[in-house]
Order: structure tokens, then C-alpha cells, then sequence
């Protein structure tokens, strides 16, 4: 008798779930962000100190040059990993003024993920020599941190993952707001 009544409600809800209500279209919360996560302390935050000089992960190489405020975009600091080669990896690490929205808006082929519960935007690109990956972390309304990557010699889908994981290594460094 229990199997039957266990049928029959889960056909009710299967039946419930598929029946359309007329009325205006509900938004998608998967795309209703951006979400911010746990609030940051960004005065605190150096870009410049955002990664270690040596490797505290198995994925990361040792700086091979003191780390230097970037100079195309303010606010941002560079990073240079690798053994002193061409093949080295160039990080740039910083917290924009700027909307989240602002960004993604720029670069219309990315695509969206979250991040230790901050809405991300990522895009590659290859330009004949070596790819570039960035993301774009949403930390408040007016705030978005940026991390890029690049290396000569790789490709969009080879620098993917390594974004991902400065990424999550400055956000994990990234103070939390108290």
C-alpha cells in the first residue's frame, strides 16, 4: 500500500512541476547575479603581495622577479612565474573600481562560473604567440577583482585552468570584511 501511495504523490508532484501558469516569466536565479559572496577587505588588499614569491601550492612555480605595479591598468600589480624563460607565466592581479557588468559586457564570448560564491567571468584568447586567459570575480556593486594570465607558446584551453587557480589563490588571501 505504501509503494502505491509513494506512486501517486510522485506522480502528483512529476504532474504539478509540468503544468504551465500564465502569468509574466519568472527570472533565473543562476542568472540573476551577480553574486558577491562574503564581503572583502579590499583596503587591505596589495596586489603586489597577492601571490608568493615562492610556490605554497603544487601547481605554482617560483617568481622569477619582484612583483611591479601594473602599468597599463592602475591599480593592478604584475607577476612573473616560471625558471626565467620564454615559457614563464605573466600574472597581473588587481581590484578595479568597476562594475562587474562592465567588464563581461566587453567581452561578450566568455563565459559565467562562481567562485568561492562570487560571480566570475572568464575569457581566453590566443594571439598567434601564446593565450591569455582573465577573470573577472564580482566583490561589490563598484568592485571586481581582476586576475589574468598569460604564456607564449599555450593555448586558451591550457591557460584556463591555470586563471582558475590564481583565481581561488587570491581570493583565498583576499581578508574577509569584518
Amino acid at each position: 500500500m505504501s509503494r502505491l501511495l509513494g506512486a501517486v504523490v510522485l506522480s502528483c508532484v512529476l504532474t504539478a512541476c509540468t503544468v504551465l501558469t500564465p502569468g509574466k516569466a519568472l527570472k533565473d536565479p543562476a542568472f540573476a547575479g551577480p553574486y558577491y559572496g562574503a564581503p572583502r577587505d579590499v583596503a587591505a588588499f596589495d596586489p603586489c603581495k597577492a601571490l608568493p614569491a615562492e610556490p605554497e601550492q603544487w601547481w605554482m612555480q617560483k617568481a622569477v622577479a619582484p612583483a611591479r605595479p601594473g602599468t597599463a591598468i592602475p591599480g593592478t600589480c604584475f607577476h612573473i612565474f616560471g625558471t626565467g624563460g620564454p615559457r614563464d607565466v605573466g600574472v597581473l592581479v588587481g581590484v578595479r573600481a568597476m562594475p562587474y557588468d562592465g567588464e563581461k559586457a566587453k567581452f561578450p564570448d566568455g563565459h559565467q562560473a562562481q567562485f568561492d560564491g562570487h560571480t566570475t567571468y572568464l575569457f581566453c584568447g590566443e594571439d598567434g604567440t601564446g593565450a591569455e586567459c582573465t577573470a573577472w570575480a564580482a566583490l561589490a556593486p563598484e568592485q571586481t577583482l581582476l586576475v589574468s594570465t598569460y604564456q607564449r607558446g599555450s593555448s586558451a584551453s591550457a591557460m584556463l585552468p591555470t586563471v582558475q587557480r590564481y583565481l581561488l589563490h587570491v581570493l583565498e588571501r583576499l581578508p574577509k570584511a569584518r
